[in-house]
């Protein structure tokens, strides 16, 4: 009857002393003729620090039932719990009432007990009763269950109210100030039971284990719910139009994925509207970054990336895979938690198939992540398959690697071509209309429809320009936007088009010195140099040597870094499973062929020494046309009568409805352009000739043989400086590495 908590004659509930709130032997409990008084006081001491501990936790129990209950009664939140900050937890009133199961359980057990001394009495059912009897037939029943389970909750409410002082009351946490956050609580309790049931089991305490396991089921069900109802049903999305109904709903505070309250068609909505919630330090030792608990490590990021798709593919209107008529099918299905700890898990050898026994944390996490992982593949290779087949994933990531990457040659080769003219031209290249319309003009001349050109928004961002005769820096202020239809955009947003027109104005300025240096004819110059042979020679070896790097470059860039790339891309992305694996690919991807390019800050110098080298491409041909003339034939001109051919009339019906402004590229403008000066700084080795020079080229310091001379020496140690980094490059660990090593080999014929 003491251990009940009941009025008995041995033990007495105190609330003042030394030690208050606790059970101590009754001053006036009846002796025993085989006992001494000490040896009396010694066993009631034991049983009422047993007693102490189960009133304890039914104390807890009760205000927990009662917090709950008057948080619910209330409507307006009143004084007292704003004060204290209360947040109602699920989990912790899941706990409470395992808790109070374990509690009834014991008195049931004690009942029963008392029932057989009262038939043994009567003559019914002849038994021992003896002190040592009962010890040890309740640790055999129970073990250190309850201990344990005051010890814990001591713990938890030390660190969810961040007191450095010992707080023996621990019943009183739902009424204490609240500093952790309910999804944190909830890990927290969560993960000490499992720990708890896990150093049990390893000390062969298997009673303990058992209960424990029994309590952690009970009280991990709501989360486990909640993960049913976030999978079947999937994120809520709240700014589509429509009244609200259970897919529009929050997340529940104590769910370990956070809504960040993004909308919908936020380019970062996907990686930064629904996340895992970061675990908050408590000064405890959290055992991980985000507030997930422990038996959910492996599957967390199935189940945030498994409700994501299924709330967009109900914001698109289309079904999922657990849908039926009427609604889900998954989340009234869900199966209880403690059908998977029956399920799944293994046994004692001591207590057969039901005493459920955790070897470790790890294993455990394994038997939950195999019962998660199939609704959450099912899920997310739905949404694969609307991604390619209803938004046309292939078709628009084909196209912006034809253009961005300048894989459609012969487009591409218009392309530059009008370009190109255009920059030799007074005319401003930069202008917004004619950069569209010529795009425009050459995708309507192509035999093949393999972009469309709506989707394609060409502008320059930047005040140099007008520098384009002088270095192709002035190329870098080049942005081209790839209007791809959504979801998609959360694959291809701004940051990815911002690094495709990085790689595409790169590629651009390497072309750009490429065709400076091949629309000189020598051969028109030779009548008026033939009276200087030296000169001529000179001109030769230089302009060898600058087209011999330009050519290695290009054929590194479109060989060994995009067309290796793609390929491997293209093959894992074809195998991934998810839209997160997508955009994970995809970000990688765009890294590699950025570093690859020289386009990171880490090679920074290296791309500073090749834009260099690119620059003295052009200003090896100025220094050539003023020395022997203009004796250079622009190609491009051309491309441009071949592109402005006769339309037909069935492409002017398509065009009778567009409203632009189409610019004549054969049109010559008076204005004349004045060059701004360019605030990029070189880093050694230096160039001698000025890229911010307005006035023509004099020979009368120097002479074209000795600026020649010049020149040739800083393209010998720029071609140097890049190719002892590559080098370095080559023989780093990174997945780079062979790479550059393949134009570190390229580069070695240099000094031959």
């Amino acid at each position: 009857m003491g251990l009940q908590g009941r009025r008995n004659t041995m033990l007495a509930w105190t609330n003042l002393g030394d030690r208050p709130f606790t059970f101590v032997p009754a001053p006036d409990a009846p002796g025993v003729l085989h006992l001494t008084r000490s040896a009396l006081s010694s066993v009631l001491n034991s049983f009422a620090h047993t007693a102490t501990v189960v009133e304890h936790l039914r104390k807890f129990a009760a205000a927990v039932y009662d917090s709950s209950l008057h948080g619910q009664s209330q409507t307006i939140p009143s004084v007292r719990l704003t004060r204290n900050q209360y947040r109602s937890s699920r989990t912790l009133e899941a706990f409470a009432e395992a808790v109070d199961s374990q509690l009834r359980r014991f008195d049931t057990w004690c009942a029963t007990r008392e029932e057989q001394i009262c038939k043994a009495g009567g003559g019914v059912c002849p038994t021992i009763v003896s002190f040592l009897s009962l010890e040890v037939a309740m640790r055999n029943e129970f073990s250190e269950t309850f201990v344990v389970i005051r010890e814990l909750l001591l713990g938890i409410t030390r660190r969810a109210t961040r007191s450095s002082d010992v707080l023996e009351e621990f019943w009183t946490l739902p009424d204490l100030p609240q500093r952790m956050s309910p999804s944190n609580l909830t890990a927290l309790l969560l993960d000490s039971l499992l720990l708890n049931v896990i150093e049990h089991a390893s000390m062969g305490d298997t009673v303990t284990s058992r209960n424990l396991m029994t309590v952690f089921g009970a009280s991990a069900e709501p989360l486990w719910k909640m993960i049913g109802k976030w999978v079947g049903d999937g994120m809520p999305v709240h700014d589509l139009s429509g009244p609200t109904d259970a897919h529009t709903q929050t997340v529940d505070d104590e769910f370990f994925i956070e809504d960040n309250e993004l909308p919908l068609l936020d380019p970062d909505f996907w990686s930064d509207g629904f996340v895992l919630r970061d675990a908050e330090d408590d000064g405890g030792g959290a055992s991980s970054l985000v507030a997930v608990p422990l038996f959910l490590q492996y599957a967390a990021e199935h189940v945030l990336s498994a409700g994501k798709a299924v709330g967009l593919l109900r914001a698109l209107g289309m079904t999922t895979v657990f849908e039926r008529t009427g609604g889900s099918v998954l989340t009234p299905n869900w199966p209880p938690f403690s059908s998977l700890l029956s399920a799944d898990t293994t046994c004692s050898p001591d207590h057969g198939a039901s005493s459920p026994y955790v070897g470790s944390v790890d294993d455990f996490s394994r038997l939950v992540y195999d019962e998660l992982v199939s609704p959450c593949r099912s899920a997310q290779d739905r949404m694969t398959q609307v991604l390619v087949d209803d938004c046309d994933l292939w078709h628009h990531l084909s196209a912006m690697e034809d253009l961005l990457l300048m894989r459609r040659g012969d487009a591409i080769s218009n392309l530059v071509d009008i370009l190109f003219a255009r920059m030799d031209s007074p005319q401003p290249w930069t202008d917004f209309h004619f950069l569209n319309s010529a795009f425009r003009d050459v995708i309507e001349m192509g035999r093949t429809s393999w972009v469309d050109p709506s989707l394609v928004r060409f502008s320059h961002r930047g005040h140099n320009g007008k520098a384009i005769s002088r270095t192709v820096r002035a190329i870098e202020g080049l942005l081209i936007e790839y209007a791809v239809p959504f979801p998609l955009t959360y694959m291809f947003g701004p940051r990815a088009m911002q690094v495709y027109s990085s790689v595409f104005v790169f590629i651009l300025q390497i072309r750009r010195a490429k065709h400076t240096l091949e629309r000189i004819l020598v051969r028109s110059a030779i009548g008026s140099v033939s009276h200087a042979g030296n000169d001529l020679k000179v001109f030769y070896a230089m302009r060898s040597k600058l087209s011999w790097f330009v050519n290695a470059l290009l054929n590194f860039v479109s060989t060994n870094v995009l067309h290796t790339q793609l390929v491997s891309f293209h093959s894992a992305l074809r195998d991934a499973g998810s839209l997160d694996d997508m955009i994970t690919l995809h970000r990688e991807h765009l890294a590699k062929i950025e570093g690859r390019c020289l386009l990171h800050a880490n090679t920074s110098a290296l791309h500073r020494a090749v834009t260099s080298v690119l620059d003295m491409c052009l200003h090896f041909s100025e220094c050539f046309v003023a020395y022997a003339g203009d004796t250079t034939l622009d190609i491009s001109k051309q491309s441009l009568i071949h592109v402005k051919r006769h339309r037909s009339k069935r492409q002017k019906r398509q065009r009778r409805n567009v409203i632009g402004f189409s610019l004549s590229l054969l049109e010559e403008n008076s204005s004349s352009s004045e060059s701004e000066p360019d605030e990029d700084s070189m880093e050694v080795p230096e160039t001698s000739f000025s890229l911010n020079a307005t006035s023509a080229i004099d020979f009368a310091e120097e002479s074209f043989h000795v600026r020649l001379d010049k020149m040739s020496g800083e393209l010998d140690a720029l071609v140097r400086f890049v190719r002892r980094g590559v080098e370095s490059l080559a023989g780093g660990t990174g997945e780079a590495a062979p790479a550059f090593g393949i134009f570190a080999f390229a580069l070695e014929d240099w000094d031959r």
